[in-house]
């Protein structure tokens, strides 16, 4: 069985995907920007990096957490 393809991850060719024109937090706050990620690590975040992408997810109106990994689980909850 083949798995899914992800954006932006290195998987025998290197797709750059732009998350463009989202509010971005970073540790300085939040920014108007996009998100590179190229071979599933975030590159740079900015404005106008949408010409580097080969996927554009449009995030306009959204907040965008790079590098965000949501831990919280209730596994003991049945």
């Amino acid at each position: 069985m083949n798995s899914p393809t992800v954006p932006g991850t290195a998987t025998g060719r290197d797709t750059p995907l732009v998350v463009r024109g989202g509010t971005v937090y970073t540790p300085a706050g939040p920014v108007e920007g996009d998100v590179l990620v190229r071979a599933g690590r975030v590159e740079a975040v900015g404005p106008g990096l949408a010409g580097q992408a080969g996927e554009t997810v449009d995030a306009s109106g959204c907040l965008v957490l790079p590098g965000m990994i949501d831990v919280h689980v209730h596994a003991a909850d049945t």
